[in-house]
Parts: structure tokens; sequence; C-alpha cells
């Protein structure tokens, strides 16, 4: 294994930056390059190229295999199918949604998507959409999947415990619809309890129960689904409303890819408003101000 590979798997690897920095100067790295290193790693320790993500695209008003043919003809490879939580790197696929309302209901569901090239798809897949007629109602979300099959417990844990503490933020930002429903279920429930029961936890799995319905069956429709993980090594986020738009997909995108990496170090201690998160530019926080407002 080459110098260069040792310290990837060291910063994929870490759990802490003292961590990371005992095992760089193990292999011989002087101090100075060693926080050339970690200088780029705090500021961006999920790069966009290197973190695959899924896009669940619901809708309704245009038949399921026009949406394939449409796709097809604009380059896109797509397949109508039955439901299915198959995950594929190669197509888009067009599936029934029971949960969804309005004529020709209809969920788009990417592959594996992977840095700007999948940003790119994923801009003229909504084009292809709004040219055709796509719409969105109450019942429509936007399901977001992040691939993070090597990520530590601490950093998973963090990404609900961060969740939870900016839920009135995001709250706010999404429809009254989107806050708390049956198929994205808040945090409220447990009231201040959820940092302790979230911190008593000691797995993955731990975390699943921790969510489990009455009948203690493990329970996926939560605003962060907590066994996504436990199904496809992926991070799902449910909250977002139902769109065909490229641009609220970008952002949110974003915000959470930022969350993502904020959480690999860090917890929210508060935070009052948007302008206070840390993890975002303020392209991302000036959109969801914006947004805020306009829902208010």
């Amino acid at each position: 294994m080459t110098l260069s590979q040792q310290i990837q798997n060291i910063f994929d690897n870490g759990r802490s930056v003292s961590g990371i920095t005992r095992e760089l100067r193990a292999l011989g790295i002087c101090t100075r390059e060693i926080n050339i290193l970690l200088d780029s790693y705090k500021r961006n320790p999920f790069a966009l190229d290197d973190i695959t993500f899924g896009v669940e695209i619901e809708c309704y008003n245009v038949e399921r295999e026009e949406i394939a043919q449409r796709l097809r003809e604009a380059g896109v490879l797509t397949y109508v199918e039955g439901y299915n939580h198959t995950d594929y790197r190669d197509h888009f696929k067009v599936v029934t949604d029971g949960s969804l309302s309005g004529n020709n209901t209809a969920e788009v569901v990417s592959p594996i998507l992977k840095g700007k090239k999948g940003l790119q798809t994923l801009e003229k897949v909504c084009k292809v959409l709004q040219e055709i007629g796509a719409k969105v109602n109450k019942s429509c979300g936007l399901h977001i999947h992040f691939g993070l099959a090597n990520i530590s417990f601490e950093t998973y844990k963090n990404i609900f415990y961060n969740y939870a503490k900016l839920e009135r933020i995001i709250d706010a930002f999404m429809p009254a619809s989107r806050r708390n429903n049956i198929y994205c279920k808040g945090y409220t429930a447990f009231g201040h309890n959820i940092y302790e029961l979230l911190d008593c936890t000691t797995s993955k799995e731990d975390i699943a129960r921790l969510f489990a319905d009455r009948n203690g069956d493990l329970d996926r429709y939560y605003k962060v689904n907590p066994i996504a993980y436990r199904r496809h090594n992926t991070i799902e986020f449910r909250q977002h409303s139902g769109t065909v738009e490229y641009k609220k997909m970008l952002n949110w995108i974003e915000f959470l890819k930022g969350l993502i990496a904020y959480s690999k170090e860090n917890r929210i201690i508060e935070a009052a408003s948007i302008e206070d998160l840390p993890f975002i530019d303020s392209r991302v926080k000036r959109f969801y101000k914006e947004r805020t407002a306009a829902l208010a």
C-alpha cells in the first residue's frame, strides 16, 4: 500500500483529529504536513466527488411509461418497474408508491450518483420532468440518500443529534405538510430526552431500535431514516417536500452534505437561526432564509 493510500485510510477511518494526528505521526509525516492535511480535512471531510448519493422524486400527472420514455430520449437510461428497494448503478427506475395521491402517481428513483456528473444528470432529469408536466402535491416528498458505508458510529449518532437540534430551523423552511407527518416523523415526541437517549446508544442498531414503534418493529418513517443504513449502507433524509425543481434539490443536497461533514467532529450546541449554522455557505443560507420568509 502506498503512503498516499495509508493516509487516505487514516482519514476514512479516523474518529477524532487527535487520533488522526497520532496515526499520521506514526507514518513519519512531519508536523507542518500534518497541519496542512488536517486543515483540508476540517474544511471538506466529505468531498463532493467522494460521496455518493441517490434521489427519490415523488410526483404525479404523467404516466410512468411516458416519464421513462422521455428520460431515455434525453439520454438518461430509465425503466418502469414495480415497487422495489433495489439499488442500481446504471439506470433510473420509475415505480409505484401507494402513499401518493393524484392522477398517474410515480416515484422516480435515481441510481447511485456521484459528484458533479451525478448532479448534472439530476438537473437533466428535473428539466425533463418539468417539460412533460410532472407535478407535486402535499402527499409527495423528496428523499435523499448518502452512501456512507464506512461512517463511524460517533459521526452517525451526531447526525441524528444535530438534525434534532436543528429541527425547528429546518421545519421553518419546509411546508407545514412536511414538519411532522406519518412518513417523516419528527423528534418532538421525545422532548429533550432525545439527546440523552441517543447518548445511551452504543451502535447503529441501537439507534434503529430507539425509533422502533410500540410493537418493537423497526420504523423508517422519520425525518432521518434510522434503518436505511442496515438496508443500503446509506443515510436517508426524508423530510423535504416534493419537488421537480433542481435548484431546491441542489440546495438541500448541499445543506445535508454540510451537516454530515460537520457531524464528523462536532455537535450543535445551540442555533437560533440559519445564520448560526457553521456548515453551509452564504449562498445556501440566503436560499433558506428566503424560503423561511416565504413559508412563515
